[in-house]
């Protein structure tokens, strides 16, 4: 019995430790993900820089491939005042957020939903959004995202 006691209490006390762990990774996956949204409404290729990986892909929401100097170089200063001319995005907000840690990997899958004038209201406009993640020198960076769109209700 004292064999047992001396292993079952140290892990007892390990296991919170390590779903706290999980817990906050996944928090941090959150505000990555967040923090891309929101350089890429804001069209800041710092930001982007910061948060994309080395090797990093995008499958775009409609079906292209892009590097990750292409999904930086479509974000530049022409772009955003070319992008201003047009309607503007209200925000965008990630929901019904599911996460998955792989060790030194993470995929973090959410409803995206961007807020778009449209006439005397708005529209939303909806994707999913699979977020995959690495851990580099000990921070979560991005190394691809998949965008998929999904279809307004009753169509």
């Amino acid at each position: 019995m004292r064999a047992f006691a001396r292993h079952a209490i140290p892990l007892c006390l390990l296991v919170p430790a390590i779903a706290f762990a999980g817990d906050r990774d996944d928090a941090v996956l959150l505000q990555q993900a967040n923090a891309l949204v929101a350089a890429q409404l804001a069209f800041d290729q710092p930001a982007l820089e910061r948060l994309l990986a080395p090797g990093y892909l995008e499958v775009s929401p409609v079906g292209e491939l892009d590097t990750r100097e292409e999904v930086i170089g479509f974000y530049s200063p022409a772009a955003k005042a070319k992008a201003a001319a047009g309607p503007q995005p209200l925000g965008a907000t990630l929901d019904d957020v599911q996460t998955r840690l792989h060790g030194d990997a993470a995929t973090l899958i959410a409803r995206e939903t961007i807020r778009m004038p449209a006439g005397d209201g708005t529209r939303d406009i909806a994707m999913r959004v699979q977020f995959q993640f690495r851990l580099l020198d000990g921070q979560w960076r991005l190394a691809s995202t998949q965008y998929t769109g999904i279809r307004p209700a009753g169509r």
